[in-house]
């Protein structure tokens, strides 16, 4: 499932009140209705289904209340690059590289430690086509964090991007509020 960083207001998604978002709030996009997206709702400490129209590849909108306005929902490789400027170089590594709030465990995909990236001194880079999950469900998507795949790491004083070799997976907690989350998605 594709990740997608809520970029609004925070407020309810529903009339009733039982679906709160915030910014920063990842989604996560059904990999067979590309409109059917999955976020934490904290109220209800479950799942929520949200229909979100996909409008590009990498960008949907959600409406908070019916009749209300639309924010954006934009991928996870593009997000930091669109909004806020912080693209990793051009080329095959291009995409989005996000400051950490904590260090990271990255997980090879048979799940085994990599190692970790160290939040004092790197930033995490998911390049463009990464910044997705293999879970399928939101029944698979873990409070111990299902792992986002990754591209790299970005030394913070010298640019220097390290790739990973493989495919590797950054773990992140999906149920805090996004002020918590490792990855820093605001």
């Amino acid at each position: 499932m594709w990740v997608y960083v809520y970029e609004g207001n925070e407020g309810f998604l529903d009339v009733n009140e039982t679906i709160k978002v915030d910014d920063g709030q990842l989604f996560f996009q059904n990999d067979s209705n590309k409109e059917t997206m999955y976020t934490w709702n904290r109220i209800n400490n479950s799942w929520a289904t949200i229909k979100a129209p996909v409008l590009t590849s990498n960008e949907s909108k959600v409406q908070l209340l019916p009749g209300g306005f639309y924010h954006r929902l934009i991928r996870l490789d593009s997000m930091n690059c669109n909004v806020w400027n912080k693209c990793n170089a051009s080329g095959a590594g291009s995409g989005s590289y996000y400051s950490l709030r904590q260090s990271i465990n990255v997980y090879s995909s048979s799940g085994n430690l990599h190692t970790t990236i160290h939040s004092s001194t790197y930033d995490i880079v998911f390049a463009y086509g990464y910044g997705y999950t293999k879970a399928s469900s939101p029944a698979e998507i873990s409070g111990s964090g299902v792992g986002i795949r990754v591209y790299g790491y970005r030394n913070r004083t010298t640019g220097v991007v390290t790739k990973f070799n493989g495919e590797y997976y950054a773990s992140e907690l999906y149920k805090n509020a996004p002020t918590s989350y490792a990855v820093n998605t605001l």
